[in-house]
């Protein structure tokens, strides 16, 4: 099994919703993990895209104590979608 750098399978912030997360997306979006621990939630990166798909972090949301239970699709400083559906996020990226 290979680790990241924190010693977990995937993402930083919450390791086992970021390996159930990676798992689905994985069966049709190619990516990899970019999470960092001074992020505020666990994101993946679609290979040979500048896609980046960032994971709910919380059940609630309330930005002023950084969390965020949407997933978020954005490009460098561009945001593309917000949506709580992973079939969503999975949708927009295939037809990108």
């Amino acid at each position: 099994m290979n680790l990241n750098i924190y010693g977990n399978k995937f993402g930083f912030h919450n390791p086992k919703f970021a390996e159930k997360v990676y798992n689905i997306l994985k069966k049709d979006i190619n990516i990899i993990d970019t999470s960092w621990h001074n992020d505020l939630a666990d994101s993946f990166m679609v290979i040979d895209t500048e896609i980046n798909i960032s994971i709910p972090n919380s059940k609630i949301h309330n930005p002023n104590e950084e969390l965020f239970n949407s997933f978020y699709i954005t490009t460098h400083n561009n945001n593309l979608l917000e949506t709580k559906s992973i079939e969503e996020v999975i949708n927009y990226v295939k037809n990108r």
